[in-house]
């Protein structure tokens, strides 16, 4: 993976900014501490560049095509095609498909290179046994043996066509990655199938999907006295994801309470609270909203992820001027 210094180096040596830009992006990596940018979003925020001319730089620099995840995303199916391990492994990702040609997008600079990586495939070897004494005890017998294959071989004896490397960005490739997971519906119904009616393992699993998913919100709503609906937001829009039997939604409800610090005997009247999640690396914190519906109470769980960026006035193109007069009144005595 290319570091942001080399790719602003690579930036200038195609002519996509100057050399006195250069020099100031790279300079604010220098100054990272106080200005919170990185040369690349400092280039950006300059309006020098975008996220494609980044990557159509890079390509030009590697001289291979530049393949837009975000223009053209693949569907489930496309990046399936692609075995799991193979993908996630060299992060590649199935762009276009003909019979002639396949198209593998990739930000994994190190394809691009001579050699290329390998790909480890396991044959098994039928051997003819000669007989024993007498001829008996002949037959066959079968060995395991491993062969190394360059990537582009691999792709190529898979598809049975020609295969062209291009370079994509990294944002866009991983997300493209996440779509080897099932469908939400399916995620869910694993979990609750799973854990059946153990309240603590459904609620941090299904927190911990909504988090690993950039889910904003968890909704749990009761239908009738046998079902509750859930629903996950993502990218603002409320998307079903199965039916949880109200057993079980009885001992959730009462557990997030419990985390949240509410009153588990009250179930008439609106109630708010938190709960902090931890979970290895990644900690959250889950926004709890609590209200009486016709057929129980509706829970709302809302993930404020820890990992979100912190964002300076100067990254939202709030100049000097217009900074002075909001800090102004907040040095005041």
């Amino acid at each position: 993976m290319l570091k942001e210094n080399e790719i602003v180096h690579i930036l200038a040596d195609r002519q996509y900014i100057t050399s006195e830009d250069q020099k100031a992006a790279l300079n604010q990596d220098e100054q990272g501490r106080t200005t919170a940018l990185s040369p690349l979003e400092y280039l950006k925020q300059q309006e020098l560049v975008t996220d494609n001319i980044i990557g159509e730089a890079i390509a030009e620099y590697y001289e291979v095509p530049f393949f837009s995840l975000s223009a053209n995303p693949p569907s489930r199916g496309d990046v399936t095609k692609i075995p799991e391990q193979v993908g996630r492994e060299y992060r590649i990702v199935l762009f276009d498909e003909s019979d002639e040609l396949i198209k593998v997008a990739t930000d994994n600079t190190d394809v691009f290179q001579d050699p290329q990586p390998t790909v480890q495939i396991k044959r098994r070897e039928e051997k003819e046994q000669s007989g024993g004494f007498l001829g008996i005890g002949g037959g066959s017998s079968s060995t395991e043996a491993v062969e190394e294959l360059s990537l582009e071989t691999y792709l190529e004896s898979m598809f049975q066509a020609e295969v062209q490397f291009g370079f994509t960005l990294s944002d866009t490739i991983s997300d493209a990655l996440q779509r080897y997971k099932p469908e939400l519906s399916d995620r869910f119904q694993q979990i609750i199938e799973e854990f059946e009616s153990a309240a603590p393992e459904i609620v941090d699993q299904v927190i911990a999907e909504a988090v690993d998913g950039n889910i904003s919100d968890i909704h749990f709503e009761p239908l009738n006295e046998e079902e509750v609906r859930v629903r996950f937001r993502l990218d603002g829009v409320l998307q079903h994801v199965g039916i949880l039997p109200t057993e079980y939604y009885e001992n959730m409800r009462n557990l997030i309470k419990v985390q949240a610090n509410l009153r588990t005997d009250e179930h008439f009247r609106p109630q708010d609270g938190a709960i902090r999640y931890e979970d290895e690396d990644i900690s959250s914190d889950v926004r709890v909203s609590i209200m009486p519906a016709v057929n129980g109470e509706k829970i709302v769980l809302r993930i404020l992820s820890n990992t979100m960026k912190k964002v300076e006035l100067e990254e939202l193109g709030v100049n000097e001027r217009q900074r002075e007069l909001v800090y102004k009144p907040c040095t005041r005595r």
